[in-house]
């Protein structure tokens, strides 16, 4: 039992105020680190939810035809939106068929980041226009040959300079079979149109 005497006279005040000091410590700086994880957790997820979001859709505009359209759905302004797309759309003005292509305008709107882009602004352009064929997998053909898998990607920024990198595929087989309707009026009420989206439909 020598030993344990030894032992408890060891433990001199001091000693015993250093070690009680020491595990102080150490609980300090687990308590600092939980601390400062949930406060970098809370700052995420605030961030999460005050962010801009830039997004982009196709929307049918017509039995034939199928729109863009790119709005921020955060609630706060995104700053210097580069948008561009993977693959690049084709760089041609005209149409195999020699009609005005519609991606001239598309390409020049996306041209230059735009500064600041509000929430809720949703910027809409004319984007596929089918050409009534098929191809070898008996996939649509629009006539601007813009693949189905193409995507659009979004490079830019919120308020506090935090960066953001979104890519969103715009391959159309979402939209296919979209029905929608379009109301006529009349005298004595209205009559109410179901038109299919039948080109849409694989």
């Amino acid at each position: 039992m020598g030993w344990f005497w030894d032992f408890w006279h060891w433990w001199t005040t001091a000693r015993v105020a250093a070690t009680a000091a020491a595990a102080a410590g150490t609980m300090a700086v687990v308590t600092g680190t939980t601390a400062v994880r949930s406060l970098r957790h809370g700052r995420q997820a605030a961030q999460r939810t005050t962010r801009p979001i830039m997004v982009a859709s196709l929307k049918p505009s017509g039995t034939m035809s199928a729109g863009l359209e790119v709005s921020n759905v955060g609630p706060s302004m995104a700053r210097n939106v580069d948008v561009t797309f993977d693959p690049p759309l084709p760089t041609h003005d005209t149409t195999p068929e020699g009609e005005p292509s519609l991606l001239v305008f598309v390409r020049h709107r996306f041209s230059r980041p735009v500064g600041a882009w509000p929430p809720g602004y949703v910027a809409r352009s004319q984007f596929l226009i089918l050409t009534g064929e098929k191809d070898d997998d008996g996939q649509p053909v629009n006539e601007d040959g813009i693949p189905r898998d193409q995507s659009i990607v979004f490079n830019y920024a919120d308020d506090d300079g935090n960066a953001y990198n979104d890519r969103i595929s715009l391959d159309p087989t979402l939209i296919e079979g979209e029905n929608w309707t379009v109301t006529k009026r009349h005298r004595n009420g209205q009559e109410i149109l179901i038109h299919d989206g039948a080109p849409w439909i694989q």
